[in-house]
């Protein structure tokens, strides 16, 4: 309508010049005058790589999803505003501050730093990393390496770097591509290549230095100390993962966490990542960019200088600026015309041979040279679009699984180019690396690389069946229609795919996942409960919470056992299924989502289409505390009421006297002393039953002297003191959740809420980065704490963001932030928190409701202590 061009729109599809599959076309007037491969490895795991990355792509892909719908968090908890900018920069520099005034201890074993940086200095510190490579340099140097960093990073011009191959008195322009962490690779092509150096190499590190690897920290540490000493001969540019957002979810936040602890260390680097240039011209011919080229036609490098830098790349781009941004860092080349959606998220996209050959002839550039990707031939680099576009990646054996070589890209002089591959050694074989024939390291780097991938292809799936449970267990039942509890191997591969959407040959991985089979088929429930997600002991006090939520909310109700039933149950069948929970949970606050109603009656044996009305009421018992002694009584008459009658409801209704569904106190009283006396005379007559066994008749003298022990004890008195403890709402009466409540320890270990625990969980670890965020946000001085109120914050504005089916309710969020402050003290350590949550593969299934137990050694006769506190 007013004439402006849509900030997302795609440039306008041209015919594609076809591609040149052999790399070896000279891209338009620039000539490759050699390639230098390194050995391969032997014997890849092709099949085991492809596999593992579309795990990964897939993994980006949903994690792109939630980084988009986690940019609400901003507004929803202040973090855009004016006023908490500042008070983070006042953290931030008081942090600073406070670590510039530290000493360094004379037990510090690690290089010094002198100011000003002097090749020495620089050349020892990169000397301590190839032999000490996991002794960190100690954090006062390292915050002076990065606030003179940003200093000098700031106080460019514009994002786009100009350089020529032979400035100054260079001898070659070695461009290098994403590093990832993996230290062995820099160090290796520092030394085959020459340290930067002005009379030498000069040297352009095109993004990606950290994540995934875990030496992030060392590579930023020595490329920002080359670049503070030789600012011209070292030139960076910003990768996808110099990012705020991204570094939480693939690993340099947690690297540096580990190495530093809590402070502002992350933030601090993030401020530096933030002013990194986003490409870098060279001998205004080549272009040198991280991820790919702008989608906009007609955009030239005057328009990129313009970009603002931003700390993290927005989700949601509102500008053509910010789209610029993305597309710069983001995309990927496809063989198709125009722009398509790419596989990375909901704005990033591919972008074809028209694109590129548009974007280089408004701007005069013979070659474009981005990173980002493994080349598909897992080669160290990859032609495309009609040799216009060339990818270089540096990072060998890539995550230790993929058996790639790296490659840099080599500049003699302006009108030719070489590369040069390689194959890195491990870096504890660094060392020994020049004496070391290939054929020494690089079996052991192949076999790493085949049980790397394979490893990491079985751990994916695994959270990927944790995550997707539910789903899964839904499509075992289509499969299952008898409610066997078994599939067959076909019917399980099938199922996997279609609930995890996963094209993967999982016959090949079956029996990494599956502990047995039986007559070729799965018991899929203890399939689905070898994959689930846990927390660690110092973090589950909250479980025992949650179950407490719908016990408390039908204890309140204060319901006679007929109306309890008729609650749950409407239609009288003796069942209550999902439609009837839901209508209880719509007119009456259980405290669970609808998600959590479907996966708590999944707990449950199916009857029909619902579960047993008694066994669900049953399984909501909380563990009530009494009195040492009204405990020890309690745990005897357990047992003679489960000796006695087949389960609690019985007991309960024999007891019930006026059948009102409720036990007065007198009723409880007569009932028990009734029941004992029953026990007492069954136990002296088969005592002496000679038709019994020996044992039986010891037996039954042991109990008739325990039972008259405890006679002897529970006077009416002490009797109505204990259904007085019984009745903790205080209404004068006993109900049955009562009843359960104290009575029911030996009829069952099931504890119901197994699966609504489970769906918490899974939510947290599943959307640690959104949850992460939140924290983060709330955490403005960043010493890893929070108030319990901070807590529950930054949680409700985190799930807010969620989809319906995986949101936890207002009430397991309250209880959440009343029950992890493990230390007492007020603060909870948000990082912790996160961290308890993993991946758990043992095997805990829980007796169906109604089970007995076997008790083992039981209590008869009662404790001095018990008869004397009774008595008194």
């Amino acid at each position: 309508g007013n004439g402006q061009a849509d900030p997302m729109s795609p440039p306008t599809k041209q015919r594609s010049p076809s591609p040149d599959p052999t790399g070896k076309k000279r891209p338009h007037g620039l000539k490759i005058i050699s390639t230098i491969s390194a050995a391969a490895l032997p014997n890849a795991p092709p099949d085991a790589f492809r596999e593992w990355e579309m795990l990964d792509m897939k993994k980006e892909t949903d994690f792109q999803r939630m980084n988009s719908d986690a940019a609400n968090l901003d507004t929803l908890l202040g973090s855009d505003s004016p006023l908490y900018s500042s008070k983070q920069a006042a953290a931030e520099r008081e942090w600073v501050e406070t670590v510039l005034r530290e000493q360094v201890p004379a037990t510090y074993t690690g290089p010094h730093l002198v100011w000003p940086l002097t090749s020495d200095c620089v050349h020892t510190l990169v000397q301590h990393f190839k032999t000490n490579p996991d002794c960190p340099l100690h954090r006062k140097y390292v915050v002076e390496l990065l606030v003179a960093a940003r200093a000098l990073f700031r106080g460019a011009t514009s994002l786009v770097t100009e350089t020529q191959i032979q400035s100054g008195n260079h001898t070659k322009l070695v461009i290098v591509g994403d590093l990832h962490g993996q230290l062995s690779d820099l160090l290796l092509i520092l030394v085959k290549n020459g340290y930067p150096n002005p009379l030498g190499t000069q040297y352009i590190f095109n993004g990606d230095f950290v994540d995934r690897g875990p030496h992030g920290i060392e590579i930023v540490i020595i490329l920002f100390a080359f670049k503070l000493l030789y600012p011209r001969s070292v030139h960076l540019n910003r990768g996808n993962h110099e990012d705020s957002n991204i570094t939480r979810e693939y690993g340099f936040a947690m690297e540096l966490a580990e190495k530093y602890g809590r402070g502002l260390m992350l933030r601090l680097v993030l401020s530096v990542f933030r002013w990194l240039p986003v490409a870098t011209v060279v001998d205004s011919r080549v272009f040198v960019v991280h991820g790919g080229v702008p989608r906009f036609p007609g955009l030239l490098v005057e328009n990129i200088k313009q970009v603002k830098p931003l700390e993290a790349v927005p989700e949601r781009p509102k500008c053509q600026e910010e789209v610029i941004l993305l597309d710069l860092l983001w995309s990927d080349p496809t063989n198709s015309q125009g722009v398509i959606p790419s596989r990375r998220g909901p704005n990033s996209v591919r972008f074809g041979p028209d694109v590129t050959e548009s974007f280089c002839r408004d701007n005069a550039f013979s070659l474009v040279i981005r990173s980002h990707e493994v080349p598909e031939n897992r080669r160290g680099f990859h032609f495309d679009h009609g040799g216009r576009l060339v990818t270089v990646f540096s990072a060998s054996n890539y995550c230790g699984a993929c058996g790639n070589q790296g490659a840099v890209c080599v500049f003699t002089n302006p009108s030719s180019f070489r590369f040069v591959e390689h194959i890195a050694p491990l870096l504890s074989d660094f060392l020994n690396w020049e004496a070391t024939s290939p054929a020494v390291y690089l079996p052991t780097l192949r076999t790493q690389a085949a049980v790397s991938a394979a490893f990491s292809v079985v751990a994916q799936v695994r959270e990927h069946i944790a995550f997707c449970k539910m789903d899964l267990l839904r499509a075992f039942r289509e499969a299952d229609p008898n409610g066997t509890g078994r599939v067959t191997l076909a019917q399980w591969q099938h199922a996997m795919a279609q609930a995890l959407q996963l094209s993967l040959p999982w016959e090949k991985y079956q029996t990494q996942l599956l502990e047995t089979t039986e007559n070729g088929s799965v018991d899929y429930e203890e399939f689905l409960q070898r994959n689930r997600i846990d927390c660690d002991p110092r973090y589950s006090s909250w479980k025992d919470a949650v179950r407490r939520i719908i016990h408390d909310a039908l204890h309140k109700a204060d319901l006679s056992l007929e109306g309890l039933k008729n609650f749950l149950d409407h239609n009288s069948d003796g069942t209550v299924d999902e439609a009837e929970l839901l209508v209880v949970l719509q007119k009456f606050n259980l405290g669970i989502t609808e998600r959590q109603v479907q996966e708590l009656l999944c707990e449950f044996p199916r009857v029909g289409k619902g579960v047993d009305v008694i066994a669900f009421i049953e399984s909501l018992r909380a563990h009530a505390r009494f009195a040492p002694e009204v405990d020890e009584a309690l745990r005897f008459l357990n047992a003679q009421l489960r000796h006695k009658f087949p389960s609690l409801v019985h007991a309960f209704e024999s007891f019930d006297a006026s059948g009102d569904g409720r036990l007065q106190y007198t009723e409880f009283v007569e009932a028990i002393k009734e029941t004992l006396m029953n026990v007492e005379t069954g136990a002296m007559r088969d005592s002496m039953d000679l038709e019994q066994s020996e044992l039986n008749r010891k037996t039954s003298l042991v109990l008739l002297r325990a039972t008259q022990s405890w006679r002897a004890v529970l006077s009416d008195e002490v009797l109505l003191k204990i259904a007085q403890a019984i009745d903790t709402n205080v209404s004068g009466a006993i109900d049955y959740m009562e009843f359960v409540d104290a009575l029911k320890k030996t009829f069952q270990a099931f504890k119901v809420g197994n699966n609504v625990i489970e769906h918490i969980s899974r939510t947290l670890k599943m959307h640690r980065f959104s949850l992460e965020k939140a924290f983060s946000l709330m955490d403005i001085n960043g010493d890893g704490y929070l108030s319990p109120s901070e807590f529950e914050t930054g949680l409700r504005a985190f799930n807010s963001l969620l989809p319906p089916d995986v949101q936890i309710s207002i009430r397991e969020i309250e209880v959440l932030a009343q029950t992890i402050d493990v230390n007492g003290d007020g603060r909870i350590d948000w990082q912790e928190f996160l961290s308890a949550f993993h991946l758990d593969l043992s095997l805990t299934s829980p007796l169906s409701p109604g089970t007995p137990r076997s008790v083992g050694s039981e209590i008869l006769e009662p404790s001095p202590t018990t008869a004397e506190k009774f008595s008194s």
